[in-house]
């Protein structure tokens, strides 16, 4: 059976200073203020600059008046732009927070599965949007 410890992830560090803002459309009223755990291309400032953002970066996303909604995945050429990683906008995106992730999903297969034939992640049902 796996072990939490035995789950590593290597060169994965984005520090919040580091991250790029992305600031939800005023037009729409955001899925995301709603509890939603992705938010839409077109329910964001899709401008140049956002564009320009390699796919598979953390973001910081905000609301129009400034405020912070969280720390997401972000592809600018996919229908679902922003994945939420976490709503805590000081957690720092690094190999830490994916095997807590992981060892987290394991645990609960472990409560619900004898035998460890199952899919360790499944998107937002784990906490893990877009894996």
């Amino acid at each position: 059976m796996l072990q939490p410890q035995s789950i590593r992830l290597y060169g994965l560090t984005m520090k919040n200073d580091q991250t790029p803002k992305l600031v939800l459309d005023s037009a729409v009223k955001p899925a995301a203020v709603r509890g939603r755990p992705w938010v839409y291309a077109n329910q964001l400032q899709m401008n140049a600059e956002a564009r320009r953002i390699v796919p598979g970066s953390v973001v910081r996303l905000a609301e129009p008046n400034g405020r912070l909604l969280g720390l997401y995945h972000f592809n600018p050429h996919s229908l679902i732009a922003a994945r939420l990683l976490t709503r805590n906008t000081d957690r720092t995106i690094d190999a830490g927070y994916f095997e807590e992730r992981l060892a987290r999903a394991l645990r609960l297969r472990d409560r619900l599965f004898e035998a460890p034939y199952y899919r360790l992640c499944h998107a937002e049902g784990t906490a893990c949007p877009g894996w």
